[in-house]
């Protein structure tokens, strides 16, 4: 049965798999930074707008998972270019985003995380205790307490020089918190729906 509420009725949508080669998107990647990608998608967009003349429009940019870092890039490329023929951006919104390194995501504040939602994480005293030392010992209390405040510090940490990192940038067997706490609740809950990244 057709949604009657459908966005289809007040607006149009469109799906755009980049940069190029993304999903069943052509062409030969060219791109080599975020900025790069923002400007190809600019040049793409205008060229959309003007096969199918929908000039003078709100736009409205989404995404989800990686886009939450393109969907800013194409958004300030827009705005930067101040004509709302093209370039008309009403609002944005990323879901499920990725922001930054995935120990800033996932493991900085994963036990704080499990501490608030207690109630969907029933964990025995004894593993909240080992993942709460975890987090002091690999240093995710500290920076959440450093790095994690308004107005922030300064800039954040390059990504090997995060905490419970390797010279990568990659986490640490004895700092993967995330992954404990997500083992973790299998056991006590098999059926708990996790989306691990």
């Amino acid at each position: 049965m057709p949604n009657p509420y459908s966005w289809t009725n007040l607006t149009n949508v469109v799906w755009v798999e980049q940069p190029v080669g993304t999903g069943f998107s052509q062409g030969i990647p060219t791109a080599t930074s975020t900025e790069d990608i923002a400007q190809q998608f600019l040049l793409f967009w205008k060229n959309f707008v003007d096969t199918f003349s929908l000039q003078n429009r709100k736009v409205f940019i989404t995404g989800e998972s990686y886009a939450g870092y393109y969907v800013p890039y194409i958004a300030d490329k827009m705005l930067s270019r101040n004509d709302t023929v093209y370039h008309n951006v009403e609002a944005t919104m990323i879901y499920d985003p990725s922001t930054s390194y995935s120990t800033i995501q996932n493991e900085v504040p994963a036990v704080q995380f499990t501490d608030y939602w207690k109630g969907l994480f029933p964990f025995n005293d004894s593993f909240v205790e080992t993942i709460h030392n975890q987090s002091d010992s690999c240093g995710y209390t500290d920076y959440l307490e450093k790095y994690l405040v308004f107005p922030p510090p300064g800039p954040q940490p390059g990504p090997t020089d995060l905490p419970g990192t390797d010279e990568t940038g990659a986490v640490t067997d004895d700092c993967a918190v995330f992954e404990n706490i997500n083992n973790e609740i299998f056991n006590v809950n098999p059926c708990f729906d996790s989306t691990y990244s």
